[in-house]
């Protein structure tokens, strides 16, 4: 199936999919701003990816899509600060447990670091699957 794709002068992408009983002529058209007509392009479904967790990181270059790696960075950085939220609301209260008992924090104490600086570590990431395999989970289980 074809598509209508363009790139707006926020670098950001749009992506138009007509419906069966409307050629893409017409909606190319109807539906695409005037100033990125000569910018749009009909383009076949296959270009697209299909993982869509970067899509606000995609750009479009030679009639490719391709992942702007500076903000994947942001989009994984923000999913992990809202990934680690509820991670760090345990660990305070395992905290405040072992202080009130008298026990040893330094281990919490070590998590809650990981965490609060998770997001340091994409930016030292070259590849999108770099990026990918930083989560909360698996640096804590470095510990």
């Amino acid at each position: 199936m074809k598509k209508i794709i363009y790139e707006k002068t926020d670098k950001s992408i749009s992506i138009i999919i007509p419906t069966e009983n409307i050629s893409i002529k017409e909606v190319f058209e109807k539906d695409i701003p005037e100033e990125y007509k000569d910018k749009a392009k009909i383009i076949e479904d296959n270009i697209i990816p299909a993982d869509r967790i970067f899509r606000n990181a995609w750009e479009l270059e030679n009639k490719k899509i391709v992942i702007n790696i500076d903000k994947a960075k942001e989009i994984w950085k923000d999913k992990l600060r809202q990934e680690r939220i509820p991670l760090l609301e345990n660990l305070d209260i395992e905290w405040m447990i072992a202080t009130e008992k008298k026990q040893d924090t330094k281990l919490i104490s070590d998590k809650k670091n990981i965490l609060r600086n998770i997001t340091d570590l994409v930016d030292n990431c070259k590849t999108i699957n770099d990026i990918k395999n930083i989560n909360c989970e698996n640096q804590l289980s470095k510990l």
